[in-house]
Parts: C-alpha cells; sequence; structure tokens
C-alpha cells in the first residue's frame, strides 16, 4: 500500500508540475512572463540555443556546448529528433520526466 501511494502521489505531484508550465508554454516562454509565472525551463531555450533543433550533437561545439552531464546530453539529443519547436521538445522531455520520477522514486525508497 505504501508503495502504491508513493507512485500515486508522485505521477500527481508530476502532473501538478507539469500543468503550471502551461503558461509559459502558450505564451512561449517569454520574458518575463516566464519568470513571473515561475515556469522557466532550460528545455525550450537550450533547443534553439544549442543546435538540438537541427539534431546536432550537444557537445560538438567548443564554445556552445551544453554544461549538463553526457547522460543528460544524450537524452537531449535522442529526443530532439522527435521534436520540431521548442514546445515540443519540453512536452516530449517532461514525458520522460513524468515517467521516469516514480521509477526513481521506488528505486531509492526502502519500501519495497
Amino acid at each position: 500500500m505504501k508503495v502504491r501511494s508513493l507512485v500515486v502521489l508522485a505521477i500527481l505531484a508530476s502532473l501538478l508540475s507539469f500543468a503550471k508550465f502551461s503558461h509559459c508554454e502558450n505564451t512561449g516562454w517569454a520574458t518575463p512572463d516566464q519568470y513571473i509565472h515561475a515556469c522557466y525551463s532550460d528545455l525550450p531555450s537550450l533547443f534553439e540555443a544549442r543546435g538540438l533543433s537541427t539534431n546536432q550533437w550537444p557537445y560538438a561545439s567548443a564554445d556552445n556546448s551544453v554544461e549538463y552531464p553526457v547522460l543528460t546530453g544524450v537524452v537531449m539529443y535522442l529526443t530532439s529528433f522527435a521534436a520540431n519547436s521548442p514546445a515540443s521538445y519540453f512536452n516530449i522531455n517532461i514525458f520522460f520526466f513524468i515517467l521516469f520520477f516514480p521509477v526513481g522514486l521506488l528505486c531509492t525508497s526502502d519500501t519495497h
């Protein structure tokens, strides 16, 4: 029962967090709105700025590579192939966050 409750709470928290970003998604993450509504995300910004919109390897540039660990960069790169805009890139990655948050929670909890 404890494990099921944790998974349900993790999914609900993820969905609420996703809903919080809807304002920014609807306005194209415009500044200062994204800061006023506390819905800034690196995902749409990096999609264009780091060449992910053209499926460029995130570490290809010596001066414009992503500052994230390599595994994160690989995921960013792979999901860029399914996206055609900053909003779709955000939604694809959020889907994986929502999917893997309960999995990570289960892997790190001692309620097995």
